[in-house]
């Protein structure tokens, strides 16, 4: 019984990981056209993820595969800044000089 349970666990969070990947993002432009107004270099998530990528914070590690809160987020290989801004590598090294 236990283990029926377990396994209709693991696959409702696997298909809430499928939905959120496949459904999570909309471009600043759509974001910002509706009642979402993102800042430069960040898109709209209604499935965002819960492992933020931080200047600084370069080493990739395990992230859960759920939906967190709809938000705000940095465009892939932006970094986000102590300022609370979305930027490249290249700033954020350029920053901590």
């Amino acid at each position: 019984m236990i283990r029926v349970i377990m396994f209709a666990l693991l696959a409702s969070a696997a298909l809430v990981a499928v939905h959120c990947e496949s459904s999570s993002e909309q471009s600043s432009e759509e974001a910002g056209s509706g009642h979402h107004r993102c800042k430069e270099n960040q898109v709209y998530s209604v499935c965002s993820s819960f492992c933020v990528s931080k200047c600084g914070d370069y080493v990739p590690r395990p992230c859960p595969r759920v939906c967190g809160p709809s938000k705000c987020e940095c465009e892939r290989d932006f970094y986000l800044n102590s300022k609370g801004d979305c930027v490249t590598r290249a700033q954020c090294d350029a920053e901590s000089d």
